[in-house]
């Protein structure tokens, strides 16, 4: 269909519509965001501490852009395990890290991911 069409769509069905491991594709009609705009924030949000920033945008790349784990890891030169991994801990720390909750929900926001 015609672009007003698919955002006439969006904006009937979509719009309020969580993420869904069911419909993968979701994803594209969503708006997620790109792995540059995901550094960017990052970046922004978390400056001393370069390990922990690294973890958070694999984090929010693997949860958000719906890119595969490859892709993932070839822009941050790690294997598809390694994304896995660095988003797991990142979950994990932040379960114990009031702190890094409050900066992870400044991202969510920034990035306009708090509907998903």
């Amino acid at each position: 269909g015609s672009l007003e069409f698919i955002n006439t769509i969006k904006d009937a069905f979509l719009k309020n519509k969580k993420a869904d491991r069911n419909l993968p594709d979701l994803k594209a009609f969503t708006g997620s965001p790109s792995i540059e705009q995901i550094i960017t924030v990052v970046d922004t949000q978390i400056k001393q501490d370069r390990a922990l920033s690294r973890g958070v945008k694999l984090y929010f790349c693997h949860k958000y852009t719906g890119k595969t784990l490859r892709e993932i890891g070839t822009k941050f030169d790690i294997g598809e395990s390694g994304v896995s991994q660095a988003s797991r801990r990142v979950v994990l720390k932040s379960k114990q890290d009031s702190k890094l909750r409050k900066t992870i929900k400044k991202i969510q926001n920034e990035l306009n991911l708090s509907r998903m």
